[in-house]
């Protein structure tokens, strides 16, 4: 996996891309709009980050 720090798009919320493996076709996100606090989408300190597939992430 390769750091990236940069920011994307994820059913059309803004997240933060950490890290890419390009090997395993997917990226380590993080939500980073307010309202995922209130949802519970990062109710814990290990669901906050989550993997998904990278044709499902967008460039902002």
């Amino acid at each position: 996996m390769t750091s990236v720090g940069n920011l994307g798009r994820y059913q059309g919320k803004a997240v933060f891309v950490y890290r890419v493996s390009e090997y395993w076709n997917e990226a380590l996100v993080r939500y980073i709009y307010p309202e995922a606090e209130e949802v519970g989408v990062t109710k814990w300190r290990s669901e906050r980050w989550f993997r998904i597939g990278l044709p499902q992430l967008k460039e902002f």
